[in-house]
């Protein structure tokens, strides 16, 4: 597996190192279809009966969430994994130098596959789109912000940076309020409507995880800290799990929360949000993506080739379900 899986609407989908996009049902396992193209390595995005995904070779196909059947494909280029929201498909174009050229931000019609607006960037991209409240968030290579009208692609504001060091987190949104990691370690909070610096918090390593917020907690995990959890109001910080291999982005399911680490990234780790406490360890067969949580199961796909289905207030495999799937 490259890429962290997608459950939706009872349906988990991976993209695989042998470049087909796969899909499975969400509890017992069973592979439901197998995509012909073998170029499929991005996490691909699931609306209205259609899965979305981006190939290696720069062709964004739609697919029958029911067969597996392509439907159409549109020539996007080298793009992070698309977003979908309101009939539209957002992705972000990547181009060969982040830190040198421009990047291009696409929306496109998700019914038909036709453009609805394209911009050019302020500068290269390395992440995704963050969509939320009728706007478009994307996050430059150096640390750059631009926020787009959803529906027109008008610029709204843009908060240049200096940075130096590449940048490849997406953001996140949440009440209102923008977070975003850097490759400098900083976790910063931005009002989403403008574009206003919030906060700024430090972490030990690059940020490349898109954050995740639960109430009044923002979570992250960086490159060699471990994962961290501070105040989304001041981003002072509440608790921190040390890790010198760093974490993945934080699921989260009611109060508790679920991310991978360790060695070789081959650790799953289940953890209290309000106390910042371990409560379950899990050994996966290979490198772990980042958890994905769907109707109260926690998904995560390994290097070997493996999904690992919990339920989510357990830890034990779902009822009817399979502990380990082989894809």
């Amino acid at each position: 597996m490259v890429a962290e899986p997608v459950a939706c609407a009872g349906t988990v989908l991976v993209s695989c190192a042998d470049g087909h996009c796969h899909a499975l049902d969400a509890v017992t396992g069973a592979p439901r279809w197998r995509a012909a193209d073998s170029a499929l390595k991005r996490s691909p995005a699931l609306a209205d009966g259609t899965v979305f995904v981006v190939g290696d070779d720069g062709i964004l196909h739609a697919i029958g969430a029911d067969d597996g059947r392509e439907r159409r494909r549109h020539r996007v280029g080298r793009s992070a994994a698309p977003v979908v929201d309101s009939g539209l498909v957002y992705l972000v174009h990547h181009p060969a130098y982040v830190l040198r050229d421009a990047s291009r931000l696409w929306a496109l019609d998700a019914a038909t596959g036709e453009p609805r607006w394209q911009r050019l960037l302020p500068d290269g991209s390395a992440s995704g789109p963050a969509v939320a409240d009728g706007r478009v968030h994307v996050h430059g290579a150096k640390g750059e912000l631009s926020a787009f009208d959803a529906a027109s692609g008008e610029l709204l504001w843009h908060r240049p940076s200096g940075d130096t060091q590449l940048t490849c987190c997406t953001p996140s949104v949440a009440d209102g309020t923008l977070y975003v990691g850097t490759g400098r370690g900083e976790l910063h909070a931005y009002d989403a409507a403008t574009g206003d610096h919030r906060w700024g918090s430090q972490a030990a390593g690059v940020i490349d995880n898109t954050p995740s917020v639960s109430g009044p907690l923002v979570l992250v995990g960086d490159s060699h800290g471990g994962a961290y959890a501070c105040s989304a109001e001041s981003g002072e910080a509440d608790w921190h799990l040390p890790s010198r291999y760093g974490a993945s982005s934080v699921a989260i399911s009611g109060t508790e929360g679920w991310f991978v680490s360790g060695k070789a990234g081959v650790g799953l780790f289940k953890v209290s949000l309000t106390a910042g406490a371990v409560l379950r360890r899990y050994l996966l067969d290979g490198s772990g993506t980042a958890p994905v949580l769907a109707d109260g199961v926690v998904h995560v796909g390994t290097r070997k080739g493996t999904l690992l289905a919990l339920d989510a207030r357990t830890g034990r495999k779902p009822a009817r379900g399979r502990r380990r799937m082989r894809i």
